[in-house]
């Protein structure tokens, strides 16, 4: 810009005033806007030539206009965007570069003041960004930050009026409602809006004493007693009204024709406002029906809600038997439509009150029977309340209802017997209408009765349906007139204002609604969806496709052959009203001065506005934008907190009460665990600096009811519970470290005399509360590893915690869900655990962290001592320095099934998960100082590990064979060795093509050994006894790992010994392993057929050239051998003969030549 333009510029600040305030503020073009926004902040980037002027000095011109705009009322909050972003640049440069020259204790007042005045219009369910206050959010902010750094004081009182008009007003209906207005007060319902203001508040509470004023309104938020969310699983997208601006009805199990046709009568304003009017007594029972539809129509009209639940409603309605209806049942709604109005006209207290309400949707017609011989008419009126039209063998409604009047005729065999004639005559019977009321509901029988299947079917047939039609024709007076030439009644127009779609078969279905919305054009009425909880817009010109039934466009399966198939969807039930009724001033459109609300009771409204107030303050609290501001205010109180040399704990612990509330009812109830992941990390930096803070945290996780449930045992989602279990557990060692005696003992390496002092203790009272939560594990299996998962490293800490566990009863509880589902039955009852049994039958819950509680808990036990009662207090044994069971506990530890195996060892050995801790289990029951040397429990543990290796796949056998070895390495038997080993032995034979590396594992773990009692050499001598069973299958294994080590693990044991000295037992092993080496494979290997090449028996061949060097007999040894080697390659022919065999059914195809061919090249690439 030249200095000329500048001049001319500052000359005529009013003319740029008009102009900025004509074409920025004022003009509808959102490019105009953002051109001249763009502009205003480009002379910040551009400086005048020469420097003559600085950006400073367009800076503070532009801020002068913009300052003055500012307060002035013409600012459209649908278009000012643009001018709140020139505003901001402007100011945040000044505040940058001249804050000195600023007004900022102007500017705090002014647009506080405006902020807190500043009427919010907002729509629930619509929520739309108000640029305003965004923008004074903003500058509101960028002022705040500006006033502290030049020590400018900023009210206190502000952020919180901010606080309780924008964000989260207060309360003003309770129990009593007699002297309260109703008005509705909503606070800024817009997610990025908010988040503007929430990061206001946080810089106008940037002081200790603001920020623990702000710390007390938010926990106020919470409610005392109750829960803000009743459910574990937040989905707040699903809370509010739609945008279609109406309320729609839960699904209570088979509901759907309910609540389609409830939203049908609701959205008829006129019936609406006859039911919303009734003087009805709440407390008579005969009139609950009548009470609980108006309560019902109140909500649907007032909630903010996105649907309500008609709970009380459909438990008022009872059948023609008098018994409550059952929801799990559908009901064909046009048979509760009849039931419906049936039971609210019966509880009607007046005559003029049923007059009123039959005159809605009931009418009358006349049967009527016309004699063609003479004068004689018979003629009966009955009343009607939905006109019945037959679909099948029809086009559309006219010409149902013309055949629904046109009525029969009655002669030959059927001919009428008239009363005027005293003879039968040839007559017309027929059916008419007499009387219409404003609404006619006609019912289109799309079902049937197919006697040829004995079942009810679905006529699907396409029927049309106009979106006007004239009744007239179809009334006795028309056809009256027409019959005798005289003029006809003038016409009477019905149009439709809504169907109501039966989706399914006979069977099954589902039902839901289109309704018009009375309040629309009539030129261009605007129709909505009705699906239950769903409400959305409906598009009518789309009727046709969605309603009229009949064959679904054409298709093409996948042989590309074209077809079509009848539409599951159809018009079952048809709504229309009068037209002159529509646009009467009693009518639906006309209601001149209700708006879209109709009047209610001023106690009901009272109340239905009350539930609005808790759902929009949870609505609020569910944004994650509420859920960034709770963490980033205890961020900031932290901060602050340590900086400030006066620092009171107190108000440290309100921040984290403040952070941890929001973590339980908010954070965790989310999908996505980003929230609670970011607060878990606020929460642990509490905890990690303060032990003041760790102690405050457990007493809350111990003292709030349903913490732990809500926050671990019963949460969906893995990664809050996983960030529970953290903070407990890093808030025990704390304060395990820096607060031992509230931890529970001066020295927490304390072994057992932790005398009465326990249940006073932190520690005592975390795992008290962590044991009553325990039945909420019977709803669901998902939570138990992270739940056990906690318990077991809390027992991890020491031999102290694992007392205190052990006598609150966690061993007991551990044993009895592992066995719950096997239990008899009066065990079940007594434990109360019936879905403990439900999951176990569904599928193996995960109980890997449950067996390593159980094994830390066992660590202080020895089910060799005699067990105690189970109510006395458990004394240590002296000479093994380990409590004794309690009864029940040794009954459940030494449950067995039906196999005779102990269950909870073998369940938590087939989990896979803890096989190390199980194996230590395994070696202190064994090595036991008061166990004995055979019998007692040993015997059922030992059977229980041998029974677990017979498994498929034989892998699985794993754990079982590592328990296996412990034992042996602890037993003080010889027998239960040679038993144990033995046992093994002849399984390997069975184990197929699987388990092979475990198995030899076992055998050459055992070497290893060293039994305190036992000799390594009485070990190795027993492997040797039965290495005539395990050794054979393991050297002809299909894997080539196994065969050699098998064949490395027999020189160690055998030829090894061999070699160092002529021993008769290693000799009569030679004499075992050659004789079971020839039989394996001359009997059993061959009747197998193993898939099997040279390779294969490489291995067994030299072990059986080996033990032939110890044979007296070599011509004997050397014709058994020759033998077996004719025997592998006949063996070895006949399985590359199937291979060809099974090549050959590719009938020489190029796959299969290509294929060998590649095989070829891939030998040929290996081998080089």
């Amino acid at each position: 810009m030249d200095p000329e333009t500048w001049i001319t510029l500052s000359q005529n600040q009013d003319q740029m005033f008009s102009a900025i305030d004509k074409f920025l503020v004022r003009d509808d073009r959102p490019k105009v806007r953002q051109g001249v926004s763009r502009a205003i902040v480009g002379t910040l980037k551009r400086p005048m030539r020469n420097d003559i002027v600085p950006c400073e000095g367009f800076a503070k011109y532009f801020w002068q206009i913009l300052d003055t705009l500012l307060v002035q009322e013409s600012i459209n909050p649908d278009s000012s965007a643009e001018f709140y972003h020139a505003a901001l640049v402007i100011f945040q440069f000044l505040g940058n570069t001249d804050a000195a020259s600023l007004e900022l204790d102007h500017y705090l007042s002014t647009w506080s003041s405006r902020l807190i005045e500043y009427p919010v219009t907002e729509i629930v369910g619509r929520p739309k960004e108000d640029y305003i206050l965004t923008g004074l959010s903003k500058l509101l902010s960028r002022c705040t930050a500006f006033a502290r750094e030049q020590g400018i004081a900023v009210g206190m009182k502000v952020s919180e009026r901010i606080f309780e008009r924008l964000l989260f007003p207060t309360y003003v209906f309770g129990d009593q409602y007699q002297d309260i207005e109703v008005a509705e007060r909503l606070p800024c319902l817009h997610g990025p809006t908010r988040t503007e203001i929430y990061t206001l508040l946080l810089e106008l509470v940037n002081d200790l004493e603001s920020s623990t004023r702000m710390v007390a309104l938010n926990r106020q938020l919470f409610p005392r007693d109750d829960a803000l969310h009743d459910s574990h699983i937040a989905d707040r997208t699903r809370w509010a009204r739609s945008s279609a601006g109406h309320v729609g009805l839960q699904n209570m199990s088979n509901t759907c024709y309910l609540n389609s046709l409830i939203a049908q009568l609701f959205m008829n304003r006129s019936f609406r406002a006859f039911i919303l009017d009734m003087d009805v007594n709440s407390s008579d029972e005969s009139q609950r029906l009548l009470f609980s539809m108006k309560v019902l129509f109140a909500r649907m009209q007032n909630s903010y809600a996105k649907a309500v639940e008609p709970k009380d409603f459909v438990e008022s309605i009872t059948d023609y038997e008098g018994e409550q209806i059952d929801i799990t049942i559908q009901m064909d709604v046009d048979e509760f439509y009849n039931l419906i109005f049936d039971r609210l006209e019966g509880q009607m207290s007046s005559i003029q009150m049923k007059s009123s309400f039959r005159g809605y949707y009931g009418g009358q017609l006349v049967q009527q029977v016309k004699s063609s011989e003479c004068e004689h008419i018979s003629e009966r009126n009955e009343p009607f309340s939905a006109i019945q039209c037959d679909i099948k063998g029809k086009t559309n409604l006219q010409e149902s209802l013309k055949a629904y009047v046109g009525g029969e005729h009655m002669d030959g065999d059927n001919k009428y017997s008239c009363t005027e004639c005293g003879r039968h005559v040839n007559a017309v019977k027929r059916t008419s209408l007499k009387d219409l009321p404003n609404g006619i509901i006609f019912h289109l029988k799309r079902f049937e009765f197919d006697l040829q299947t004995m079942h009810r079917s679905k006529i699907n047939d396409k029927f049309e349906f106009p979106n006007c039609i004239d009744m007239t024709p179809y009334t006795t007076d028309f056809l009256s007139a027409e019959e005798k030439g005289k003029i006809a009644p003038p016409p009477d127009i019905f149009e439709l204002v809504g169907v109501l779609v039966h989706s399914g078969t006979a069977e099954s279905g589902h039902y839901y609604s289109y309704v018009r919305d009375r309040l629309s054009d009539s030129s261009n009425p605007q129709w909505l969806e009705f699906n239950d909880s769903e409400v959305s817009f409906f598009d009518p010109s789309t009727i046709s496709s969605a309603c009229y039934g009949g064959c679904d466009t054409m298709a093409r399966d996948s042989m590309g052959q074209a077809f079509t198939v009848n539409k599951p969807y159809s018009a079952y039930m048809l709504f229309y009203e009068r037209s002159s009724f529509l646009r009467s001033p009693n009518g639906n459109l006309g209601t001149v001065g209700f708006g879209r609300k109709l009047p209610l009771p001023h106690d009901l409204e009272c109340e239905i506005q009350a539930e609005n107030e808790r759902f929009i303050r949870k609505y609020c609290m569910f944004d994650n934008s509420y859920i960034d501001f709770a963490k980033r205010l205890a961020d900031q109180h932290h901060r602050l907190s340590k900086n400030s040399a006066r620092s009171e704990h107190l108000s440290e612990r309100k921040a984290l009460l403040l952070a941890l509330e929001t973590f339980e009812q908010i954070a965790t109830r989310f999908k996505d665990p980003g929230e609670a992941e970011a607060l878990h990390g606020t929460i642990h930096v509490y905890l990690v600096s303060c032990p003041d803070c760790c102690l405050d945290f457990l007493n809350w996780i111990s003292d709030k009811e349903e913490a732990i449930r809500n926050l671990l045992v019963c949460n969906p989602y893995p990664k809050p519970r996983q960030a529970v279990a953290r903070l407990v557990l890093v808030a025990l060692t704390q304060l395990r470290r820096k607060r031992a005696v509230i931890y529970g003992a001066d020295d927490p390496n304390l072994g057992h005399d932790y005398g009465e002092r326990e249940s006073n203790s932190i520690l005592y009272k975390v795992c008290n509360a962590l044991i009553e939560s325990w039945d909420g594990l019977q709803y669901t299996a998902k939570t138990w590893n992270d739940y056990f998962g906690l318990l077991a490293n809390i027992a991890c800490l020491g031999q102290f915690e694992r007392s205190t566990m052990l006598e609150l009863g966690y061993l007991k509880k551990t044993l009895q869900l592992l066995v719950i589902d096997l239990l008899p039955a009066p065990k079940k009852k007594e434990f109360m655990f019936d879905n403990f049994t439900k999951i176990w039958s569904k599928r193996r819950p995960p109980i890997g962290n449950a067996g390593s509680l159980l094994c830390e808990l066992m660590s202080l036990c020895d089910p060799n001592l005699l067990p105690c009662l189970d109510n006395d207090r458990r004394i240590i044994d002296e000479r093994c320095e380990r409590y004794p069971l309690t009864r029940t506990e040794y009954d459940l530890f030494t449950f067995s099934d039906d196999r005779n195996a102990m269950t909870a060892i073998t369940r938590l050995l087939e989990s896979h998960n803890v096989n190390d801790a199980m194996a230590n289990l395994v070696s202190n029951i064994v090595a036991s100082e008061v166990a004995p040397v055979e019998g007692g429990i040993l015997d059922l543990l030992k059977y229980t590990l041998i029974n677990g290796v017979p498994v498929d796949p034989a892998q699985e056998a794993l754990p079982f064979l590592t328990c296996l070895t412990q034992f042996i390495a602890s037993t003080k038997s010889l027998n239960y060795v040679r038993e144990i080993i033995r046992r093994v032995a002849e399984e390997i034979p069975t184990i197929g093509t699987d388990g092979g590396a475990e198995h030899l594992a076992f055998f050459q773990d055992l070497l290893k050994v060293r039994n305190p009692v036992i000799k390594a050499t009485s070990i190795k001598f027993r492997i040797l006894e039965q290495i005539g069973s395990w050794a054979p299958p393991l050297l002809v294994y299909c894997e080539v790992r196994v065969r050699e080590e098998t064949e490395l693990f027999l020189n160690e044991i055998l030829f090894d010994t061999l070699g160092n000295g002529d021993r008769p037992k290693a000799r009569s092993a030679v004499e075992m392993l050659m004789d079971n080496c020839f039989t394996y494979l001359e009997t059993r290997y061959t009747k197998q057929r193993h898939q099997c090449d040279e390779k294969t028996f490489e291995s067994i061949l030299r072990v059986l050239e080996k033990c032939g060097e110890y044979q007296s007999d070599e011509e004997v040894f050397k014709a058994r051998y020759d033998n077996l080697r004719v025997l592998i390659e006949k063996m070895i022919l006949e399985e590359e003969e199937d291979a060809d065999l099974a090549s050959d059914e590719w009938g020489g195809s190029e796959i299969g030549s290509d294929t060998h061919e590649m095989e070829v090249q891939l030998d040929d690439y290996n081998s080089t």
